[in-house]
């Protein structure tokens, strides 16, 4: 906690902050980053359940990666490897130790933004609280703290002030969406009048030897949970296709869950950090980047972790320094595929 009350108190210095560098490839960049959200419950990604209808009406115009695996069964460790260049090998530093991503971005040109409706503080505290405090403006709308009962904020109150932050006067933009996504207990993520899904629906579309009535209900909320997030992210690619620059959308899970998927089990597991990591891009930006979308088709099979994601950061947005690593950058002709860990674990060691 000292440590933490340290970094509150005295901002981080940037390391060779002036041999940074940015072609501005893009002017409005979202990272939308999800909660809990396993890429094998997406139907875009080939779930038999209608889970992502936005994600498909759009899907000739995304880039699917099929590779993507998560550093980590949980938030709390993969905060740190989603905004700072802390990698997902074992290390004997401190995530406190790695230059972040937002400084990067903020630094080379661009106004960064962390709009979350997680908690800043708290029993489950991720650390993203100290890590956005190099954002430029940093609000966050569910909760103060993990036991406040705002916590329950369904994921559309955060459209309104992503609304207004792309519309501001800001020519060059770096904007990260925190999602509460699906979250454990998965029916509270989800507004009545989105919920579709309902247990008879799995039972006989995903049926398992190990489901009862009680247990496909869980799954029924969990495949609510991620038709919407599939409803916000279409909201936020509309506005990307809105503003008038090149603009693109990542969106990513923090990691996976295993929601009674290959045993009577639901909950974190090694095994289920594959999840959906999906690049769209406005037709103005392919437009003016189409050597950019080339790099990205061609990168959709690549096995990475999703710790590499200020690695495409940069490469997305033409940005250079000490820092890049064409090697451990997923869209880099020079990137070369490795061990993946999970946990500090070799992924599929279980």
């Amino acid at each position: 906690m000292s440590k933490v009350r340290e970094l509150k108190a005295v901002p981080r210095v940037f390391p060779d902050a002036e041999s940074l560098s940015s072609a501005h490839l893009i002017d409005k960049l979202v990272v939308v980053i999800g909660e809990s959200a396993s890429r094998d419950h997406l139907a875009v990604y080939g779930y038999p359940l209608p889970t992502t209808p936005e994600l498909e009406a759009r899907s000739s115009d995304l880039i699917l990666f099929n590779n993507a695996v998560a550093s980590s069964t949980s938030t709390a460790e993969n905060m740190p490897r989603l905004l700072s260049f802390m990698t997902d090998e074992p290390t004997e530093k401190e995530w406190y130790d790695y230059p972040t991503v937002i400084q990067v971005a903020r630094l080379s040109g661009y106004r960064t933004y962390w709009l979350s409706n997680q908690e800043r503080t708290g029993e489950w505290s991720n650390l993203s609280g100290i890590l956005s405090m190099d954002a430029d403006v940093v609000k966050y709308v569910g909760a103060e703290d993990s036991e406040d009962h705002l916590l329950s904020k369904y994921d559309e109150v955060l459209l309104p002030i992503l609304s207004d932050a792309i519309a501001a006067d800001d020519s060059l933009q770096v904007i990260f969406l925190h999602l509460m996504g699906s979250h454990i207990q998965y029916e509270n993520r989800v507004p009545p009048s989105m919920y579709k899904f309902k247990y008879d629906d799995i039972l006989k579309t995903t049926p398992r030897e190990w489901l009862d009535k009680r247990s496909a209900g869980v799954v029924a909320a969990y495949d609510n949970s991620i038709l919407y997030t599939d409803s916000i992210l279409g909201v936020v690619m509309d506005m990307v296709d809105s503003v008038g620059k090149p603009a693109v959308m990542v969106y990513l899970s923090d990691h996976g869950e295993n929601v009674y998927d290959d045993r009577k089990y639901n909950g974190r597991d090694p095994k289920f950090t594959e999840v959906p990591f999906i690049i769209y891009m406005n037709v103005l930006c392919r437009n003016a980047n189409p050597i950019l979308a080339e790099e990205m088709r061609d990168a959709r099979s690549r096995k990475f972790s999703t710790s590499e994601l200020p690695q495409m950061i940069m490469h997305l947005t033409g940005t250079r320094h000490a820092l890049y690593d064409s090697v451990r950058d997923p869209l880099s002709s020079f990137f070369r595929e490795r061990p993946r860990y999970v946990d500090g674990k070799p992924f599929g060691s279980e």
